[in-house]
C-alpha cells in the first residue's frame, strides 16, 4: 500500500487529530486548523480483535481510498 500526502508546513499550520473508538472499530481524521478546518485525510480500523480486521485511509480531495487487511 502506498499513501501519498500533500506537504503541509506544520510549523505555521497546526494539525488536529480527531478519533472515535467503539467496541470493534476506531475512526479518525486529521484536519488543518487554519482559518477554517480542512480535512487532510481520514480512516478507520474495523473488526478489531478478529482475523479479518481492516485498515483504510482516504484522501478527501481526491477520495482515493487505500485499504489493507490484517495478516
Amino acid at each position: 500500500m502506498t499513501l501519498t500526502t500533500r506537504p503541509v508546513d506544520t510549523a505555521t499550520t497546526p494539525l488536529l487529530l480527531t478519533s472515535n473508538g467503539g467496541s470493534s472499530s476506531i475512526r479518525f481524521a486529521v484536519y488543518e486548523a487554519g482559518d477554517t478546518l480542512r480535512r487532510r485525510f481520514d480512516g478507520k480500523i474495523d473488526r478489531l480483535g478478529t482475523s479479518d480486521a481492516t485498515f483504510a485511509v482516504s484522501d478527501p480531495p481526491c477520495r482515493a481510498r487505500h485499504a489493507a487487511r490484517a495478516a
